[in-house]
């Protein structure tokens, strides 16, 4: 427990200790926020705020991979495999940390959102924050599951901004995918970012709990998690 505290902790004094990666992290999601919240306008703007908290969900998550593959490349993984830590307790750190400040961001735009488009949460806030971490932990072994494919970080880099826009095209944020082809939206709509959307949205519009929505939204980010999390073992540490 000692260790991954100290994991933690030393997580978050790297991140304060980034000006970019503090940009990054916290004021680009809320940029994003107001743009998209001016465009739009206030009105309905509460059944899409869900788009650009999952995109931040996703934008948080996705690029862990890049830092195990950071590590990988200066030998710092191979440095730690020989001291007494432990790859799970590294691996829930790690996990940990992009958690909570995914939650917390999150929080930071919806409390924006309510100061500046007027936005309510009409469903469970619990509800909705248990959504915040699913979305968080299937992103995160997304990004690790192809840690065990892509040969370094700045490869993943590259592959992980690719991934990052296609996602965020097909998201819903730019035109509706109902006006795409049936065939082509009815796939699109089974993507993580998408199903994770779908759980947000109808929590903050006040939908019921356990309807095929949002029933088909939890299942298939829980299949996901065990896909994505299954393929993240096949990463070699050495």
């Amino acid at each position: 427990m000692k260790s991954y505290l100290k994991l933690l902790e030393s997580n978050f004094k790297e991140l304060f200790r980034d000006r970019v990666e503090i940009i990054w992290t916290i004021v680009f999601p809320l940029v994003v926020l107001f743009v998209f919240g001016f465009v739009s306008g206030s009105d309905g703007f509460s059944g899409k705020i869900s788009i650009v908290v999952a995109i931040t969900i996703m934008q948080l998550n996705i690029n862990a991979g890049v830092r195990l593959l950071s590590l990988k490349d200066t030998g710092a993984l191979k440095t730690l495999g020989a001291t007494p830590l432990r790859r799970s307790t590294f691996l829930a750190s790690e996990a940990t940390y992009r958690m909570l400040i995914t939650l917390v961001q999150c929080i930071v735009l919806m409390i924006a959102g309510m100061i500046s488009f007027g936005v309510t949460v009409e469903g469970n806030p619990l509800v909705l924050a248990s959504s915040v971490v699913l979305g968080s932990f299937v992103f995160f072994t997304v990004g690790y599951a192809l840690t065990a494919i892509l040969p370094s970080a700045p490869v993943a880099g590259n592959v992980f901004m690719l991934l990052t826009f296609l996602f965020i095209i097909f998201s819903g944020l730019f035109f509706p995918l109902a006006s795409l082809p049936d065939w082509l939206s009815s796939v699109l709509e089974y993507l993580p970012l998408n199903q994770n959307e779908v759980a947000m949205r109808t929590t903050i519009l006040g939908g019921p709990l356990f309807d095929d929505t949002m029933i088909k939204a939890l299942v298939s980010q829980l299949a996901y998690l065990g896909i994505f999390g299954f393929l993240a073992t096949r990463f070699k540490w050495s």
